[in-house]
């Protein structure tokens, strides 16, 4: 080990390595104007203060040099560092620390797991690289990577946050899956991607100049600010948007192999998506395309269909005939004319080739953040065979659990939504053990019943309807098949809350949709017999707690959700008072508030 404060090669000085040796100067390993030094086959170690090249010097490529801890290399314009680079432990930053700020690496760099290799925090710096890049750790730095003209290898599992800039000229081969900032890849450069896996975290993070070869190849998008999906002289095989905050798309593109939505939402904004007959989306629950303009497309040529979801865009034909040369869209502009009502944020243009005869059935999927207010549980198939401007409903059974309706007996496609504007009524409500103030939603949806009940002693009921409240819109709609128009109290009963009513009775008009929200205040309800349960949005819920139904919360319901707890009962049971599937602590928590509060019903 050679140490000191500083060490030089100076003018006409040559020095080579006899064996590996490590360097510990405090503050300058310097290699003059004129001078060489070489590691000479061996490796040569520093492990403290700058590596300086001034303009003439020469580092020999022969050899290897490794750096650990932290060190600077600080090779002047007109210098020419040539041997390999190891960046071995620690940071590393390779820039050139005065004015034209770039640093150039004629030889191989090796970024080693752990490592960083950094090109400065300043965007005047430039890191030109000439050979290859193995990048197991973290190339960083708010300068640019620039990959000079000629062929390059960029291969390894690291990260590089620095700008990557590919040169005209520059031929860069990506060997690995690459987490990247960004690239430019500027006219005459080529950056080849193929069959790998890049990952980028800008907001535009690609600008493509050149020729970019994407061969079975996917691009990810897996930022945590809002990103823009770049599109100019970019053609996807695999597109992966991986982003919590979601992205936009800014121009047309075309998907021959999967759009998969991992997590966050993609913004059409007003542009078209085109799936070839490989291409395939794949959403999960909440991470979904959408856009109240632009739409998705793609063409195939049918069979007859089993249970085929084509493209995957969710609309699942089958049929006993041969469609041929089929034509499916998927937008999410809001239908209107709906029998007066409007439609769930998607519809589905399905146009076959043959289209008479069918005898198909259409299984019509849909996200919960699509609902539009419409409640769940009610929602219907409507048809349009002249591109929304009229409608007709056809029907279907709606699966809220599994988001879908199915309608089958058709004997033809065409443009297809999904609305419940018939319903008798729509209620909006919370259940306060249900309600989660963090996300502004139930923490699962949930069965409740509603009554008519007469406004007039003894309040008898009239009808009845039991329906699923959606755990997101906090809407559920009720069908009454036989109130007549008239007023009445509106009844609420959950399966481990207080029994609540409306704080008077209410106009209901057969045929028509009665509204009523329990959650804007406590005066919604008789007695205004509700808790707050959020400040933004201010909303008002019913009471949690009473498990056995005898209309309060007390030390019956207490010792109920405290024996199933004890005995770590899990599932659908009444003692699961917040809804998420346990019966603990959480759950005995309202109860026992609420018992000490003596809350009960209030009925008129």
């Amino acid at each position: 080990t050679w140490t000191g404060t500083n060490i030089n090669v100076n003018v006409n000085g040559n020095v080579s390595l006899l064996n590996n040796v490590t360097f510990s100067q405090t503050q300058l390993f310097s290699v003059k104007t004129g001078g060489t030094f070489s590691a000479n086959s061996f490796t040569a170690t520093f492990t403290s203060g700058t590596i300086e090249i001034l303009t003439g010097g020469t580092v020999v490529n022969s050899g290897l040099i490794r750096t650990q801890n932290t060190v600077t290399i600080n090779p002047r314009t007109g210098s020419a560092f040539n041997a390999n680079l190891n960046v071995n432990t620690g940071t590393t930053t390779a820039s050139e620390l005065s004015s034209p700020y770039n640093a150039r690496l004629y030889g191989n760099v090796t970024v080693d797991v752990g490592a960083t290799l950094s090109v400065n925090n300043s965007n005047v710096y430039t890191l030109m690289i000439f050979a290859n890049v193995i990048n197991n750790g973290t190339i960083s730095g708010s300068g640019d990577i620039e990959f000079q003209s000629g062929a390059h290898n960029l291969q390894g599992s690291g990260i590089i946050s620095a700008e990557v800039n590919l040169l005209s000229g520059a031929v860069v081969n990506l060997l690995s899956n690459h987490q990247l900032r960004n690239v430019i890849i500027n006219a005459g450069a080529t950056f080849d991607i193929t069959n790998r896996l890049v990952k980028f975290t800008i907001t535009n993070p690609i600008v493509q100049n050149g020729t970019f070869i994407t061969a079975g190849s996917d691009i990810e998008y897996n930022g945590t600010l809002i990103q823009n999906v770049s599109y100019i002289n970019i053609i996807y095989v695999g597109l992966k948007i991986n982003n919590p905050s979601g992205a936009v798309l800014q121009g047309n593109i075309v998907i021959s192999d999967t759009l998969a939505m991992l997590q966050g939402d993609l913004n059409l904004n007003g542009r078209i998506i085109t799936f070839t007959p490989d291409g395939y989306l794949s959403e999960t629950s909440e991470n979904v395309v959408f856009g109240t303009s632009g739409h998705m497309i793609t063409t195939r040529t049918l069979g007859a269909p089993t249970a085929l979801n084509v493209a995957g865009f969710g609309a699942i034909l089958t049929t006993s005939v041969s469609l041929g040369s089929t034509e499916i869209i998927r937008g999410h502009a809001i239908q209107s004319g709906l029998n007066g009502g409007t439609s769930i944020q998607r519809y589905y243009d399905i146009t076959p080739a043959t289209n008479t005869g069918l005898n198909a059935t259409l299984i019509y999927n849909y996200d919960d953040t699509e609902l539009n207010g419409n409640p769940e549980p009610s929602l219907k198939l409507f048809k349009s065979t002249n591109s929304g401007t009229t409608w007709q409903k056809m029907g279907g059974t709606v699966n809220v659990i599994a988001n879908r309706i199915t309608l089958s007996g058709l004997s033809s496609f065409s443009r297809w939504t999904a609305d419940s504007s018939d319903v008798s009524a729509l209620v909006t409500i919370a259940m306060e053990a249900f309600y989660n103030p963090s996300t502004n939603r139930l923490n699962s949806a949930d069965t409740i019943r509603a009554y008519l009940r007469n406004s007039s002693p003894p309040y008898a009921v009239v009808d009845s309807a039991k329906e699923i409240v959606n755990f997101i819109t906090l809407n559920v709609g009720f069908q009454f098949n036989t109130a007549t128009s008239g007023t009445y109290f509106l009844q609420m009963k959950h399966r481990n809350s207080i029994e609540t009513w409306s704080n008077a009775g209410i106009s209901y008009t057969a045929g028509n949709t009665m509204l009523y929200d329990f959650t804007t205040g406590t005066n919604k309800a008789f007695g205004n017999n509700q808790i707050q349960v959020d400040a933004s949005p201010v909303r008002f819920a019913i009471y949690s707690g009473d498990v056995n139904q005898d209309g309060t919360v007390d030390i019956a319901d207490g010792g109920l959700v405290d024996n199933d707890a004890s005995a770590f009962v899990t599932g659908y049971v009444p003692t699961d008072v917040n809804g998420d599937s346990i019966t603990d602590i959480d759950d005995a928590v309202f109860v026992d508030n609420n018992g000490l509060n003596f809350i009960g019903k209030v009925t008129p």
